[in-house]
Formats: structure tokens, sequence, C-alpha cells
């Protein structure tokens, strides 16, 4: 139940990922500086060391919030970085059946979290954005998470066949 909790935590540590430093000039060793690694990669995408990093940050300040311990650092990474290929290969998937999620949807996924935190969407959204998350951002990802959770759903669907027998006897 906490490694579902602890997954479900970090479905929210999705970042946009920086490009890859190229240059065909010579250059001495030590100015060349890597903006970004390539940490994984998933089918036709990467995960980043800046993906990975702001996902271990993410990560962190959600369970202080929540009062949960910090895992050894290996652990969480390895977590994290799970967490991230599994939300990877969920979103082909949802690109693989087209699965879409429209901005009415959208809308009503945020209106409901802002009313489980007793705000309004006006303002969850300045809450959001004063403590340094941008709103448009926070969209995207509600949107992935939306995606993800149609993509479960629909597997799990195939999986359950409730019969006639199975009704009756219940």
């Amino acid at each position: 139940m906490k490694k579902i909790a602890f997954l479900l935590i970090l479905a929210t540590s999705f970042m946009a990922t920086l490009a890859l430093a190229n240059t065909n000039l010579p250059q001495p060793k030590s100015s060349l500086v890597p903006l970004d690694r390539t940490i994984a990669i998933v089918n036709d995408s990467v995960i980043t060391q800046n993906e990975l990093n702001a996902g271990i940050a993410a990560a962190k300040k959600q369970l202080a919030a929540r009062k949960i311990p910090v895992p050894p650092p290996e652990k969480l990474r390895k977590d994290v970085l799970d967490q991230l290929i599994y939300a990877k290969l969920q979103l082909e998937l949802a690109d693989r059946f087209k699965i879409k999620v429209t901005d009415q949807q959208l809308n009503r996924a945020i209106a409901n979290i802002a009313a489980r935190n007793q705000m309004t969407v006006a303002q969850f959204r300045a809450k959001l954005e004063a403590n340094g998350m941008r709103f448009k951002k926070f969209r995207e990802q509600i949107k992935k998470q939306i995606r993800i959770a149609q993509v479960q759903q629909s597997a799990v669907s195939k999986d359950v066949s409730v019969s006639e027998k199975d009704i009756k006897s219940f």
C-alpha cells in the first residue's frame, strides 16, 4: 500500500527536459559542460538527468509535506526512475490508443482538486503559483495523469468480467 501511495506521489513529478549541448567546434575539454544527459531510453523517448533530479526533488518535497520518511538516496532514485519509465510507457499506450483529454474533463478535474482543498479554482491557482508551480505546467501534469489513469482503467476493465452466476451468488 505504501509503494502504491509513493508511486502516486511520484506521478506528479513530470518536468520539461533540456536539449543536450551539441557543437562541432573544437574546444578544450574543460570548457565542455553538458547541459543534461540521458538516464534511460524508453522506446522513442528519453528520461534525462534533469527530469530525474526534478522528480527526486518533487518526491522529497511531497514526502516531507506528508511527514513520510525519505528513503535512502539510491532507493529514492530507483523508485523515481521506475515511476518516470512507467509514466512514459503508459503515455505511449495512451498515444497508441488515441486517448485524449478534453478541456472540459481537465477543467472538471482541476475544479475537483481545488474543491478537495476547500478552495475555488482561482484560489487554488494562486496557491500553486505562490508555491512556484506555473498553472499551465500543473494543467499539463494533470492531463498526463488523466491519460495514464484512462490507460490503467482500460487495462483493468479488460481483465474484469462478472458473470450472471457471480452476481446471483453475491
